[in-house]
């Protein structure tokens, strides 16, 4: 009888279980959602075997450990060999960027709701402003509107050191789980968010596709604090190093790998928008056009073949600041009113390995308001949203901000 007592309870147990993923499904109003986060929001192990010493002074042999984010990693005595480790090569002959010999590297998680959760989420990255969280307020929302975490929730994050135009198997893994997410939720069309620089994959991503397949298979692409016309934080990254405002950070130190990525220089000033100079040195005065930027960059590092192949390979060199319109219902998200670095000026004859004077514009924080209002350019099915004294991250991490993308993918 005992045993008798304790199948029933089971069964109700299991029944109860599918009763409530089945009330969630009918709870959710909005359209399945893959998330596809900013610069720097992913997760990245490595791994390093090293048959030599390669005079760095870091450990030669490590298993796999998580190298981004890791606040731990980040203090001084331990950033040299975790820059050392996340650093890229590029080969001039081939124009392929790939991580250092004896090194790999690998994302986390994609296509699940976690990997864009939480970047770190250690009590130290809690007190360090919170650095370690990703979309967790989003998603928050969605769970208690009825989604459910890698069912209606799929997370696409990406080695956000290189660059659309190069990172060709991203975007075919993208596409599946575009097509296999639409399958589990009933042939629901997908929402596309993204946050920052994931703006400009999404917007690639789709550019990419037939109007066939984004008539059947894509609801909307929701951009939040798309940096179309880059921002003076990449400008930072290539001279002086960008330290992402944490003192105990040496940005000399992290410009070591900043100069290495693709999405450095994708991130860049366009001229287009900027045409007066936006580096002051004693020497000369630098505009973000190709030429110019290129004078600088082989000022400053002896070449600037990667710039120009990050150029290439991404359409930069097209006549206006946004790409093509993406064909499908496209809500453009920013924050603005907040004061942001733009012009930088420096003095001295390394110009480049003092911190510059900044002069700032109008903008969320990180990106310029003109480089974030540049989507107003486009034609066609576009929603401009823009919210005065909102910053960058919260249009991503704030209540405010998510209501706005909720207000987005309901057609509030």
């Amino acid at each position: 009888m005992k045993q008798l007592w304790l199948l029933v309870i089971l069964i109700i147990v299991i029944c109860h279980g599918q009763l409530s993923k089945a009330n969630a499904r009918i709870r959710r109003k909005g359209p399945p959602v893959i998330i596809i986060p900013g610069t720097g929001a992913s997760i990245i192990e490595a791994e390093v075997k090293r048959e030599s010493d390669d005079g760095s002074g870091c450990p030669r042999h490590k298993d796999w450990f998580r190298a981004w984010l890791n606040v731990k990693e980040m203090f001084p005595t331990r950033l040299p060999c975790l820059i050392n480790d996340l650093r890229l090569t590029f080969d001039p002959e081939t124009n392929i960027s790939s991580a250092p010999a004896g090194t790999r590297t690998r994302v986390v998680g994609f296509g699940t709701a976690s990997s864009v959760e939480y970047m770190d989420h250690s009590w130290l990255a809690y007190f360090l402003f919170n650095i370690g969280t990703n979309a967790a307020a989003l998603i928050k929302r969605l769970l208690h509107l009825g989604y459910e975490r890698d069912v209606s929730i799929r997370g696409a994050p990406y080695d956000f050191r290189f660059s659309m135009g190069s990172d060709v198997n991203y975007f075919q893994r993208l596409k599946l789980l575009v097509e296999e997410t639409y399958h589990l939720n009933g042939d629901s069309p997908v929402s596309l968010i993204s946050h920052s620089m994931g703006g400009l994959y999404s917007v690639w991503f789709l550019n990419q596709q037939t109007k066939e397949w984004k008539d059947k298979f894509i609801d909307s692409c929701i951009t939040v604090s798309a940096p179309w016309g880059g921002s003076a934080a990449s400008l930072l990254s290539v001279t002086s190093g960008y330290n992402l405002h944490i003192n105990f950070v040496d940005p000399l130190v992290v410009r070591k790998a900043q100069v290495t990525y693709e999405s450095t220089y994708l991130m860049l000033p366009s001229p287009l928008i900027w045409s007066k100079p936006l580096v002051y040195t004693d020497d000369r005065n630098y505009t973000m056009t190709a030429n110019d930027v290129s004078d600088m960059l082989e000022t400053l590092r002896g070449s600037s073949q990667l710039y120009r192949h990050v150029m290439e390979i991404n359409s930069l060199t097209r006549p206006s600041v946004m790409p093509p319109h993406p064909g499908v219902p496209t809500f453009c998200l920013h924050g603005a009113g907040i004061s942001t670095e733009n012009e930088l000026h420096f003095e001295g004859r390394n110009f480049a390995d003092e911190q510059p004077k900044v002069v700032f514009t109008d903008g969320d924080g990180t990106v310029s308001r003109e480089s974030l209002s540049a989507c107003n350019q486009w034609q066609g099915d576009t929603v401009h949203v823009q919210k005065e004294g909102v910053t960058h991250g919260a249009m991503w991490l704030s209540e405010r901000g998510v209501d706005e993308i909720l207000n987005a993918l309901f057609r509030k």
